[in-house]
């Protein structure tokens, strides 16, 4: 008995399928239906109960396809939710930024508006891991910043505040001894 295999090319056949692998094993099986019925007489039943029986485990398969799906999407609202973002914060990120040895990486924001701002700063290395965080209510016309903690090669920085973008400049610099190296803006 001839088998789909999704890993092969169905071009041979004739076809050119760019759907998922169950819609193939479906047009597969019909097509190996009609070769059968057509090649036996008295085949047509024997080979539309293979196609029955191909249909229902594709129904199978495609339902537990939906249970992983619905499980996905609930994981995905559920790791939305652990976001420590409040509703209606202003959210900026910096690009990452590379230090050599000897050079540090710190992020710093200004409340450039009239009013005070409750703002958190986090250093977030290369492979995603909060390095140093810090947290405070700061008035107009005041900054504050905080650093990347040892020799970290690259880093990126996160703002989130209670004021809109408008009333904050914020930015990750590279500083070494002779000043700064090379500065980027948050968005």
């Amino acid at each position: 008995m001839q088998r789909f295999n999704c890993g092969e090319s169905a071009v041979r056949l004739g076809w050119v399928i760019n759907k998922p692998c169950a819609l193939a094993a479906a047009v597969f099986a019909l097509s190996l239906a009609a070769t059968a019925a057509s090649a036996e007489p008295g085949g047509v039943p024997d080979a539309l109960n293979g196609v029955n029986a191909t249909l229902q485990s594709m129904n199978t398969a495609l339902n537990g396809l939906t249970a992983t799906v619905g499980a996905l999407t609930i994981s995905v609202d559920k790791l939305v939710a652990a976001d420590a973002t409040p509703p209606g914060a202003t959210v900026l990120a910096t690009p990452p930024l590379s230090a050599d040895i000897g050079q540090d990486l710190a992020c710093q924001v200004a409340n450039v508006g009239t009013t005070p701002a409750n703002i958190s700063i986090s250093v977030i290395g290369h492979l995603g891991t909060v390095l140093n965080s810090r947290s405070a209510s700061l008035d107009a016309g005041h900054a504050f910043g905080t650093a990347a903690p040892g020799d970290k090669s690259q880093a990126w920085c996160q703002f989130t505040a209670d004021v809109p973008a408008a009333q904050l400049r914020a930015d990750i610099v590279v500083i070494s001894n002779g000043g700064d190296v090379a500065v980027a803006a948050a968005r």
